[in-house]
């Protein structure tokens, strides 16, 4: 967690926040239309690409640039990446080939989504907006 503060003492890292917040906000208006779950509460929207890849190719700086609602989603891919990626294959390197890398790409992707989806969850229902049983049945689909 050490390195997602240090990224503000970078010149080039904050640089790249920007560019990051710049491309994510971009993407965020420019396919603004999202199929909502519950009208005016939870959407699925396209831009939330971003966040994993950002997260993945950048570190904490491109976490820092998608925060809006989702630094989790941007941190928790890097950090899993970093750590158990090498631990389980002894090396960080990303091979198209590998079956390996597409399937802790996919289990990342999953584990960081569900985190992020409880943490908004658990605000959303501290700020008394809409309880939590709902946006956990949607989350399970139903």
């Amino acid at each position: 967690m050490k390195a997602a503060f240090r990224i503000w003492k970078n010149t080039l890292m904050i640089i790249l926040v920007a560019v990051c917040a710049a491309i994510y906000g971009a993407a965020l208006i420019a396919f603004k239309t999202a199929i909502p779950l519950v009208p005016g509460i939870t959407k699925v929207r396209v831009a939330n690409i971003f966040p994993m890849v950002f997260g993945l190719l950048f570190g904490p700086a491109g976490a820092w640039g998608t925060a809006i609602g989702n630094f989790l989603l941007g941190y928790l891919p890097y950090t899993m990446w970093t750590t158990f990626v090498p631990f389980a294959k002894k090396s960080r390197e990303w091979k198209t080939t590998s079956w390996r890398n597409w399937i802790n790409y996919f289990l990342i992707a999953f584990i960081s989504s569900a985190s992020c989806a409880v943490v908004i969850s658990i605000v959303v229902d501290a700020l008394g907006i809409v309880p939590y049983t709902v946006l956990t049945k949607i989350r399970n689909g139903l």
